[in-house]
C-alpha cells in the first residue's frame, strides 16, 4: 500500500511541471503530504490488521483511504472543482484492491508484479 501512495504522490507532484494543464495552478504538495498520507494508512493498515503482521488486501478500507487522502490530505491543498476531479480520478485508478491482483495495475500507466 505504501508504494501505491508513493505513486500517487509522485503522480500529484509531476503535474505541477505542466500547470494550468497538469492543475489549474501551483498547488503546494510537499513531503509532509507524503508523510501524512503514509500515516494515514498504517493507522487504518493497523486498526484492520489487529496485530496480525499480514491483511488481506480486500479487507482493507479502500474507499475511506481514497475519501481520506481526495479530501484531507491532498485534497485540502485544492480549491479547484476540477483539479479535485483530477485527484478523485488518479486516487480511483491507484488507490483499490484491483491493485493487488495478479496482472494489476496502479492506473494505467504502471502494470504491478504478481
Amino acid at each position: 500500500v505504501h508504494f501505491l501512495i508513493c505513486w500517487v504522490h509522485a503522480l500529484l507532484t509531476e503535474r505541477l511541471h505542466f500547470v494550468p494543464l497538469g492543475w489549474s495552478k501551483q498547488v503546494p504538495f510537499s513531503q509532509t503530504d507524503l508523510q501524512v498520507a503514509i500515516r494515514t494508512v498504517d493507522a487504518w493498515v493497523d486498526s484492520r490488521a489487529q496485530g496480525r503482521p499480514n491483511i488481506d488486501p480486500a479487507k482493507l478500507p479502500w474507499a475511506a483511504l481514497r475519501a481520506l487522502l481526495g479530501s484531507v490530505v491532498y485534497g485540502g491543498r485544492i480549491d479547484n472543482a476540477a483539479d479535485q476531479r483530477v485527484l478523485d480520478g488518479v486516487l480511483g485508478r491507484v488507490v483499490r484492491v484491483e491493485s493487488f491482483q495478479d496482472g494489476g495495475s496502479a492506473g494505467n500507466a504502471l502494470a504491478l508484479p504478481p
